[in-house]
């Protein structure tokens, strides 16, 4: 079974010169986590959520390689990490996305096993992007293969004869 059978079609976008703050509105009115970003001609350019907000709102001491480990050591900081959260409200999404040359991806005819595999290894949700357009084709996640799946099942309960074969000796 492709990939296509549980994508999400039309997901709620946002477009990339929109604030980090009108974004964040968006994600919280949807109850979305993650945003496809989109440039000013409908073309997928890239994905931006919470865990990237969350991921520019630590220090660069904390983000570079071999920076800081823990933080636990500040206390009375969330007067500081408002004010970082504030900054970013007022950038652009472009600026804090991550750019699809950046993304693993999926297309539609991915097989939903390698789907799966790439959830577990990479988190949700995975853009579909056509291989040879760039066209987006949209996104995969937990909820949309699972609701699938369980939608696969009813149908195959519908003929358990065809799917479902009982072993003579163990009934």
């Amino acid at each position: 079974m492709p990939c296509s059978a549980a994508l999400i079609k039309a997901p709620v976008c946002v477009k990339e010169d929109v604030t980090v703050k009108d974004a964040m509105a968006l994600m919280s009115g949807h109850g979305l986590r993650t945003l496809p970003v989109m440039d000013g001609h409908g073309r997928f350019v890239g994905m931006f959520g919470l865990n990237v907000l969350l991921d520019n709102l630590l220090p660069v001491s904390v983000r570079m390689q071999d920076g800081l480990e823990r933080l636990d050591f500040l206390e009375g900081a969330s007067p500081g990490v408002a004010k970082r959260l504030l900054k970013l409200e007022k950038k652009r999404v472009s600026e804090l996305m991550i750019s699809v040359a950046d993304l693993p991806t999926i297309h539609a005819e991915t097989a939903i096993w390698e789907g799966i595999r790439m959830m577990v290894v990479h988190g949700s949700p995975l853009a579909a992007v056509d291989p040879q357009t760039g066209l987006f084709q949209g996104l995969l996640s937990e909820q949309s293969v699972i609701a699938n799946l369980e939608h696969v099942i009813e149908e195959m309960e519908k003929t358990p004869d065809v799917y479902f074969h009982k072993n003579k000796n163990n009934g």
